[in-house]
């Protein structure tokens, strides 16, 4: 993965810079495509 270095690499860049938390996760919310409901 690629080091996040200024808002642009983040949103203009080809490259992933995904943000992991302490835990090394990164946040996700998940929904039905047909429902739009949650999936926990």
């Amino acid at each position: 993965m690629n080091a996040r270095t200024s808002v642009e690499q983040v949103e203009e860049s080809l490259l992933l810079a995904p943000k992991f938390d302490a835990n090394g996760l990164i946040p996700v919310v998940t929904t039905d495509v047909n429902t739009v409901k949650l999936i926990p």
